[in-house]
């Protein structure tokens, strides 16, 4: 009989807490994740953290973005490192062309993540891969007095931390639903899930993400799948 042990268990996967943060960039390095999968770390010391998932004293803390795997070769500019890219070369005033990781080696930075962004369609399940990606919102210059604007969601009385709040849930829904109209389930995923206001009510990304948002309104007869795959809504 097979042994059954606990023996070289891997820990999984463990999302830094942190969300917004300023602080001095170290030498950015590659190393593979508990999957196998690359990602570039990002060292950061004295830093000045903005926003957070749980309260946090520490002085240094590292982010992990994910380098894509392809066959070619290329960095697709929709991954969570090709938006980095993009967002560094604009903080540096460069192309992306011209864009060299080094340039951020040693240089004091703003960082934002941002969540639940819209990465595509998986092409086997038809799902949205949703995830975060890094943003590098500028880089402190020799003797500039930076004072960041956080993006600190609202804090929700009565809980232990800040919590995002959609500033509007129904217009959130209605927006949902006029997106819809006219579209299939893959173009409905990436225009939903990429609007900044849909975005922000957790509950409906949640039920846009899992189907059950379309599955509701094929229910309650609200909205039909038509021939084409694309959906209509009914009126009244």
């Amino acid at each position: 009989m097979t042994s059954l042990n606990w023996k070289n268990m891997r820990r999984g996967f463990e999302r830094n807490p942190i969300k917004e943060v300023i602080g001095r960039l170290g030498e950015p390095y590659p190393e593979p994740n508990n999957f196998g999968k690359l990602q570039v770390k990002l060292p950061l010391t004295a830093i000045k953290v903005l926003d957070t998932e749980t309260y946090t004293t520490d002085t240094e803390t590292t982010i992990a973005i994910n380098y894509p795997a392809t066959q070619d070769g290329s960095v697709p500019e929709n991954s969570a490192w090709g938006l980095f890219g993009v967002s560094a070369a604009k903080a540096l005033g460069v192309t992306i062309e011209n864009l060299e990781l080094t340039m951020l080696a040693n240089q004091t930075v703003h960082l934002r993540r941002h969540d639940n962004h819209s990465f595509g369609v998986n092409r086997q399940t038809g799902q949205p891969m949703l995830g975060p990606y890094w943003e590098l919102v500028h880089v402190v210059q020799p003797g500039e007095t930076y004072e960041p604007k956080a993006s600190v969601p609202p804090v929700v009385s009565g809980g232990s931390g800040p919590t995002a709040v959609a500033p509007n849930s129904e217009e959130a829904y209605a927006r949902a639903l006029y997106l819809l109209g006219g579209k299939t389930r893959g173009d409905f995923f990436n225009a939903a899930l990429s609007d900044e206001g849909i975005k922000a009510d957790i509950a409906l990304v949640q039920g846009i993400a899992s189907g059950s948002f379309i599955q509701g309104l094929l229910d309650t007869g609200a909205a039909v799948e038509q021939d084409d795959g694309t959906y209509a809504l009914r009126k009244g």
